[in-house]
């Protein structure tokens, strides 16, 4: 697990984002935290996002720590509660999963940026960011 969080880490930090997009980053973080809600059991979720959110809050000037912890967390909680019901195998299920979850984490760490004054941006570019990021 790792491995997997600091590669991923690395590789979204070092690849830049879309402009078109709202320079929107590859949410390979919040893909291992979703991999873990599918494929373990919460404790192990719950590291991997509180160890991913950590990663993500060190490498962003913007975001102090523990706030991207918070959403993957959520997240996660989410994922790994309907798991059961959810056809874990499928590709398009997985990709669906993927781009609701990484459109609601940009959008709720925006928001809890934004109701603590760290950050101004219009809301047009708020969901355009979490749109770029869901795709």
């Amino acid at each position: 697990m790792l491995f997997a969080l600091v590669a991923g880490a690395a590789i979204q930090s070092l690849v830049p984002g879309a402009a078109l997009l709202g320079r929107a980053r590859i949410p390979l973080l919040l893909a291992i935290v979703l991999y873990y809600a599918l494929s373990n059991n919460r404790g192990i979720m719950l590291l991997s996002a509180v160890l991913a959110g950590l990663l993500q809050d060190a490498l962003s000037s913007d975001i102090p720590p523990g706030y991207s912890s918070f959403c993957f967390g959520v997240a996660g909680l989410v994922v790994n509660r309907y798991k059961d019901d959810l056809f874990g195998e499928s590709l398009l299920t997985t990709s669906c999963i993927g781009a609701a979850a990484a459109f609601v984490v940009s959008l709720g760490l925006s928001l809890l940026l934004w109701f603590n004054d760290l950050i101004r941006d219009p809301l047009w570019l708020w969901v355009l960011k979490a749109t770029g990021t869901a795709l």
